[in-house]
């Protein structure tokens, strides 16, 4: 019994004793010697919120019910609790009448720690994944069986209670348009491939499209055979727009540039990198798939004259000054 933390106990009501193991001693830290156990003084040494619930389950078993085992906290003497989960079930005499009841407790304290530890890691998570827009999911090939976590379904503005998610009925909230790379996606991860992650349309109730990346990898039996696939999600709507306005502003400076023949450049002062936009490739008549620019070369495309004069221009700007533009003339 101490091994494997279980005592058991005995109550017989004609002479209304209370007999404890010395496994009940062991997990109460009591002993035998200086504490003699009576209903009463045994129900004391329970937290005093789960008393009502000790006593519920003795007047049930005295009543020749079988309740369900019940979990409770039971408190020592130096102020530790132990949580102990209980099993009761009547004696009864030959004419069916109950004269006691028998029991058994085991000592359950390491378990809750470990439960209260991974419940305090799920919802760590969860407000992690709240707080970055992330959510992820598992699926197994064997019994079909696909889970969300609470994330993903407030990712795609769903409830447990109303959808409950397969690989039919996620497909359907992708955008049609995308729907084709989800199914080449997941066939991918079931043959066992690591697949980079993809980014897709997906659809609310309220008919908005948001932008969710997806990452998966396809788990494992211990013989490397694919059971199915874990995977996370994000929210990458704001980073689609932003680079969506990005791609749209670049797209009008482009127009603009085109429109009034102008171009833009920029030199990276530690690397000495030059960098053209399209307009000034359009300019001097180049194209960017057959000349990259230096700083060297560039000075070339300058009329042999104006070339003392772009290079303090240059020098100037790297130090810092503010300087008026200047006309020079370029060379094709």
């Amino acid at each position: 019994e101490s091994m494997v933390q279980i005592g058991h106990y005995k109550y017989d009501k004609n002479s209304r004793t209370l007999t404890w193991s010395d496994g009940i001693y062991h997990i109460i830290g009591k002993s035998a010697d200086s504490f003699t156990p009576t209903l009463n003084n045994t129900l004391e040494l329970f937290h005093p919120d789960d008393r009502p619930a000790v006593e519920r389950h003795r007047n049930d078993v005295m009543a020749g019910q079988n309740p369900p085992p019940f979990t409770s906290r039971m408190v020592k003497d130096d102020g530790q609790i132990a949580f102990v989960q209980s099993w009761s079930t009547p004696i009864k005499a030959s004419d069916g009448t109950t004269t006691g009841y028998f029991g058994t407790v085991q000592d359950i304290t390491e378990r809750q720690r470990e439960q209260a530890a991974l419940k305090e890691s799920l919802d760590n998570l969860a407000r992690a994944e709240a707080m970055v827009h992330m959510g992820h999911f598992k699926h197994d090939l064997g019994s079909d069986r696909y889970i969300w976590s609470e994330g993903l379904y407030r990712m795609m503005g769903k409830s447990p209670d109303t959808f409950t998610p397969t690989l039919d009925a996620t497909l359907q909230i992708v955008h049609p348009d995308d729907r084709a790379i989800l199914n080449r996606y997941r066939n991918d991860v079931f043959t066992g491939i690591d697949v980079p992650s993809v980014t897709m349309r997906g659809i609310k109730d309220d008919g908005s499209v948001i932008y969710v990346e997806l990452w998966s990898a396809p788990t494992r039996a211990s013989d490397g055979t694919v059971t199915g696939m874990f995977g996370t999600t994000r929210d990458v709507t704001a980073r689609r727009q932003a680079e969506n306005l990005m791609e749209e502003t670049l797209t009008n400076l482009e127009r603009a540039e085109r429109m009034a023949l102008l171009g833009h450049y920029k030199i990276d002062r530690d690397t000495d990198m030059l960098i053209w936009s399209e307009g000034v490739y359009r300019i001097l008549g180049l194209s960017p798939d057959r000349y990259t620019p230096t700083l060297d070369s560039a000075l070339e495309f300058i009329h042999p004259d104006d070339r003392l004069v772009l290079k303090q221009f240059r020098q100037d700007a790297m130090s810092g000054h503010e300087i008026p533009h200047v006309i020079l003339r370029a060379i094709r």
